[in-house]
């Protein structure tokens, strides 16, 4: 790898200096804490029936590297997010080419380097979401209004389905609610 140890490089670039103390990451010391996290469960084949796929989504975070793999509560992901927007992690031209957006078919800021550019209710957003076999997640800054927002979920939003489409609905209502103060 490009860095050596991917582990120690995050552990001490990212996990550290932003005091990340419930934040891990593959194979770190505390990682396999599973007991305590939720089950995990998949909308079979768009249909909607849900499956037990707790173990299967555990292995599959466990053995990914560099795309997936951490475990993190949702106040160390806001607090990442905050380290992130505040220069604690980057430079600013590093942040500068992260928010250079590559634009959709409408002509609208959709995608930086690591970033999405998203819209609710009027309100732009930058963060990223993430999609596993039994689980979701959304991690998002609102600059007009100062406000990060994570939404997890326990459903696998891989697969379209019903379940899958409430989860999402929900997730907008969430954020235009946040967003609404």
């Amino acid at each position: 790898s490009i860095a050596g140890d991917h582990a120690r490089l995050i552990q001490q670039k990212v996990l550290d200096p932003l005091q990340l103390r419930n934040t891990f990451y593959r194979n770190s010391p505390g990682y396999l804490k599973y007991p305590e996290l939720p089950g995990s469960y998949l909308d079979q084949f768009g249909t909607g029936n849900l499956a037990d796929v707790t173990m299967m989504q555990q292995v599959s975070v466990a053995c990914s590297k560099g795309d997936d793999g951490i475990v993190s509560t949702p106040s160390d992901a806001i607090r990442f997010m905050k380290g992130l927007i505040n220069g604690k992690l980057l430079s600013a031209s590093s942040m500068e080419q992260m928010m250079t957006w590559v634009n959709d078919s409408e002509g609208q800021p959709i995608q930086g380097l690591g970033l999405f550019n998203v819209r609710y209710s009027g309100h732009t957003g930058y963060g990223h979401g993430g999609a596993g076999i039994g689980a979701g997640c959304g991690l998002y800054y609102f600059p007009d209004r100062n406000v990060y927002v994570f939404l997890g979920t326990n459903i696998g939003t891989l697969v379209d389905g019903p379940i899958v489409r409430k989860v999402d609905e929900l997730k907008k209502k969430v954020i235009e609610v946040v967003l609404s103060y």
